[in-house]
């Protein structure tokens, strides 16, 4: 290789390194992520469920509806042995000939005796909801109760659908036609789908859209990202992620924004001035310079590192002489990678050789049993808070999906630099596994608060996980399957993200039993965690033989390489 020839990466660093312009890419990032998260949670409040009963009849003259109500709809015990009006049946009452024996002054339930005969029919005009909470919702809307009570929870489902979709279209799209278009595309779409969604005359379609929404949603969060990636120097690319978390402390906008706008048709509406900002700012950023290099679109290259050198302030790059040399060596680079990864293919590792060798499918296994209980516990929580914590739905949700956040910076800091991967990972897993265990109890106590804060706890602990667990794929799995093996952990995951927002069906048979299921797979995931090596300040395996030896006194007391250095102690190393 000529020695005097520059890669991009240092190209990088002479046009202003961690410049303005790389700044500028994280405050957008910010915003974007803002407008995205919305659209995961906001479905609390969009499909939040709504007390309801039995439609009335008319009203005689001389009563109101709450001594009808009392007539005509029976008293059932809920799951907590408290009596509440039946929602989905009534006294098969004739109210004319009801009200003609009662004086309406002087009423009150007890005055009436019930014949033990008396007929109890389903809802005969519809139903009536309690508007205290929410003004309207899918629910409401679609009349999503009794027969079709258990259809509430399928937009998350179609939603977490489309998410898996997006994840294989926009890589695709993206490496087309561009991140910058992908993104404009993306977005374009998502706006257009969730206006539809919010105005859908029929439940299929709102479905439809929903899942739309999904693909759009993950397609501008991957390509945005890579956008970004691809712009950090050296030394930035694993503390750029750090600063783009703060932008979830902004979701606490959501549910001050929910509480505020309690119609779902507006809300969804609302939602898409979140967006907009960051449409907004893909429009004035350009395309990503390392793609068009890619594309060998020199012409193109050139004006866009002009402008972010001049952005960043850095001297004319005229001057400094080193673009072409960088850009020979970069397409060569990529000649040779692609050549390289032609033949990588050919003679490419799959998943079932990652099952081949026994040590290596047991932490296989357990890897994905690990990212199949993370995924599930964490979207079951956090799709379904209105239905899984009582209480005040709007607190509850700032608690449990904004203020976690901020303990959990804490957590995960901790967790990667001052403790094991493993022990870290069985701890957390734990935690939230005996959290939802207490929720059980504490529900029948009527204190809603008690279970607030275990549903906070417990979502701190997943929202560590989701460090340390990407971390720790990454570092078990050897360099010639490392992308297979995070790959089909994430794909294991999603199915468990897909199930979880059925998990509320689940009490329908018991209050409790959707809090076993919450305890049971973390509880399961940190006892097998607790045989998993650990990877923290070892050399990362490169092979399947290594990989199979990993942990292992041999393989420990083998020959330092310190191109196999965990990422813990490459940072250290940078340091």
């Amino acid at each position: 290789m000529d020695p005097n020839a520059v890669r991009f990466d240092d190209l990088l660093v002479k046009i202003g390194g961690f410049g303005r312009y790389q700044k500028l890419l994280i405050f957008a990032m910010v915003l974007f992520l803002m407008g995205n998260t919305w659209q995961y949670y906001f479905t609390n409040f969009v499909v939040g469920k709504m007390d309801h009963w039995c439609k009335l009849p008319d009203i005689p003259d001389g009563f109101n509806e709450t001594m009808i109500k009392e007539i005509m709809i029976p008293k059932t015990l809920n799951e907590f042995g408290k009596e509440v009006f039946s929602q989905c049946e009534m006294y098969d009452h004739n109210i004319t000939d009801i009200s003609r024996n009662i004086n309406a002054h002087i009423w009150n339930r007890t005055h009436i005796i019930w014949p033990q005969n008396v007929t109890r029919v389903s809802c005969q005009y519809g139903w009536e909801y309690d508007h205290s909470e929410f003004h309207s919702t899918i629910v409401s809307q679609y009349d999503l109760v009794c027969d079709n009570d258990w259809m509430y929870t399928l937009p998350s489902t179609f939603f977490i659908i489309g998410l898996s979709i997006g994840s294989f279209t926009s890589g695709f799209i993206a490496d087309r036609f561009g991140r910058k278009l992908t993104i404009i595309l993306f977005t374009i779409v998502k706006l257009i789908s969730i206006t539809g969604a919010a105005f859908a005359p029929y439940f299929w379609m709102f479905l439809a859209l929903r899942c739309v929404v999904g693909v759009a949603t993950l397609g501008t969060y991957v390509t945005y990202w890579v956008l970004v990636f691809e712009a950090m120097p050296p030394g930035y690319r694993s503390h750029f992620s750090c600063f783009a978390a703060l932008g979830k402390i902004l979701d606490i906008s959501l549910p001050a924004v929910a509480n505020f706008v309690r119609n779902h048709i507006y809300l969804q509406l609302v939602s898409i001035g979140f967006v907009i900002p960051g449409l907004i700012c893909i429009l004035f950023i350009p395309e990503s310079p390392r793609w068009l290099l890619s594309q060998e679109r020199i012409d193109d290259f050139l004006t866009v590192v002009r402008k972010i050198a001049r952005f960043n302030k850095s001297p004319d790059l005229e001057n400094l002489g080193i673009i072409k040399p960088m850009v020979k060596t970069e397409i060569k680079t990529t000649e040779i990678k692609t050549a390289v990864g032609t033949k990588v293919k050919q003679n490419g590792i799959s998943v079932l050789d990652l099952l081949r060798l026994p040590k290596l499918r047991k932490r296989t296994l357990s890897i994905w049993f690990l990212w199949f209980s993370y995924c599930f516990a964490l979207f079951a929580m956090l799709l379904n808070i209105g239905t899984l914590v009582p209480g005040n739905i709007y607190l509850n949700t700032t608690l449990v999906m904004c203020v976690a956040d901020i303990p959990s910076f804490i957590t995960i800091y901790f967790a990667l630099f001052k403790f094991s991967r493993r022990n870290t990972i069985v701890f957390f897993f734990l935690l939230n596994g005996l959290c939802s265990i207490i929720m059980i109890p504490l529900l029948k106590t009527g204190i809603p608060i008690l279970v607030t804060i275990l549903a906070v706890i417990g979502t701190v602990a997943l929202k560590t996980l989701l460090n340390v667990c990407n971390l720790y794929t990454g570092e078990v799995f050897p360099t010639s399957a490392r992308n297979v093996g995070f790959g089909s952990a994430s794909s294991i995951g999603r199915i468990g993200a897909l199930i979880a927002p059925q998990i509320p069906l689940l009490k329908t048979f018991w209050f409790g039993l959707p809090y076993i299921f919450l305890a049971i797979f973390p509880i399961v995931a940190g006892i097998l965690a607790y045989f998993l090596p650990e990877t923290k300040g070892k050399h990362l395996p490169e092979t399947l033989e290594e990989a199979e030896k990993f942990g292992t006194h041999e393989y420990d007391n083998g020959p330092t390489d310190p191109e196999k250095c965990s990422s813990e102690e490459i940072h250290k190393e940078k340091l």
